[in-house]
């Protein structure tokens, strides 16, 4: 039929064509020459030929409007249909945890719907959407049916999907909420409120202008160094200029709410972008600690785990408890205690033993005199006590008594 050639038609010209623009011209092109022709014909001859080419015509013109109209809410509504789609499922089972089988059920009806209209609009659902073979395509999809689409996909896609992000992806939710923020950023009187109140704030005077916001965006955008291979120094320092990112990052973001609103919008979508780049850097730096945590955790030759400065504040200690069997005098001096058959289950305990450094009256070790000066020892005197005090900066301090 002349509607099967003429949906053909489009469908050639629309994946030949590199863009919509490009589409849109191709199509306006082939159309004026169409109506040339059919315009000829219709003056040559009169009558029913005439009228029948005429309203062949018009439907013509009317069906590639609509392919076209159609296409419009395809391109501008299609990723959040997909994501609706995709994680709708996910969402719907956090709500029933949560919330209760209502509220579910009602999340659930939101997201079928959306899944219709997306197989209306020619979207293919993915392969984890649940019942993806019971729905069906409208077949006569004319102007009509596409406007009432239409008024839907305005009035319920984003609030559908803004439930699902919120539910499934809190840092894409983050995101978007920061999007529109930076909308009300832009506002004349919000930008003067700003301005007013952090330089009220800080007594030390920010620099509120574009200079200082490129040069943070510079450090901000820096690249991190690839570690080496087996290379601790290489990671260490990747870690450090992470951190630095995310510093700068945050005075960007605290620079960018006191500029002026002519200087602001020098600067589209950096609120977004100080948040990527926090974002991304937190979580590289998750990985390399847990990394790091892992080769830490070191074990020496019988297999029992080194202990080191940091189990002093994460890991629980256990003292060694001095047995209360001696040796008989039957028995003399060279004998020996009986061993046990208990073993210890689970991890070894970490094992602090305590020893007389300090005696009144004797000499003190040869190695622990030049040790304390070099740290600085403070002897304090007290009636009933006296003992060494040892700073380590400002992390922590350790007493000798």
């Amino acid at each position: 039929s002349k509607t099967m050639l003429a949906m053909r038609f489009e469908e050639s010209i629309f994946k030949a064509a590199s863009g919509l623009d490009d589409y849109r011209k191709t199509i306006q092109k082939r159309l004026k020459k169409l109506q040339k022709h059919y315009a000829k014909q219709q003056q040559k001859g009169a009558g029913e030929g005439g009228d029948k080419a005429a309203a062949a015509v018009n439907a013509d013109l009317t069906r590639e409007k609509e392919l076209l109209f159609e296409s419009e809410l395809r391109d501008k509504y299609g990723a959040r249909l997909l994501y609706i789609a995709k994680h709708a499922d996910q969402a719907v089972a956090a709500t029933r945890q949560k919330s209760g089988d209502h509220k579910a059920d009602v999340l659930r009806q939101h997201a079928t719907n959306a899944k219709q209209w997306a197989v209306h609009l020619g979207i293919e659902l993915p392969e984890n959407c649940s019942a993806r073979s019971a729905f069906v395509r409208q077949e006569k999809r004319d102007m009509d049916f596409l406007k009432k689409l239409k008024t839907y996909l305005d009035t319920r896609v984003e609030n559908i999907r803004s439930h699902i992000v919120k539910i499934t992806d809190p840092d894409l939710f983050l995101e978007d909420a920061l999007s529109k923020i930076e909308d009300v950023f832009l506002k004349q009187r919000v930008a003067e409120v700003f301005q007013k109140v952090l330089k009220e704030a800080d007594p030390d005077t920010p620099q509120f202008n574009v200079e200082q916001m490129k040069q943070l965006i510079e450090r901000m955008n820096a690249p991190v160094p690839i570690p080496r291979r087996n290379q601790e120094g290489d990671r260490v320092r990747a870690a450090v200029a992470r951190i630095e990112k995310v510093r700068a990052a945050a005075q960007a973001l605290y620079v960018y709410a006191g500029l002026p609103l002519a200087s602001k919008t020098s600067f589209p979508g950096a609120i977004v972008k100080c948040h990527t780049v926090v974002m991304e850097c937190l979580n590289e730096l998750e990985g390399e600690f847990n990394q790091l945590v892992k080769e830490l955790d070191d074990k020496d030759e019988d297999g029992k785990r080194i202990i080191q400065l940091e189990d002093a504040w994460n890991t629980p200690m256990q003292f060694t408890e001095e047995s209360e069997e001696t040796a008989s005098i039957d028995e003399g001096p060279d004998s020996k205690r009986q061993k046990t058959d208990e073993t210890p289950t689970g991890p070894a305990p970490m094992v602090i033993r305590s020893r007389y450094l300090l005696t009144p009256g004797r000499n003190t070790f040869s190695s622990l005199l030049p040790a304390m000066k070099r740290k600085k020892a403070i002897l304090v005197r007290h009636s009933s006590a006296t003992f060494v005090k040892l700073e380590f900066g400002k992390a922590f301090e350790m007493i000798i008594y």
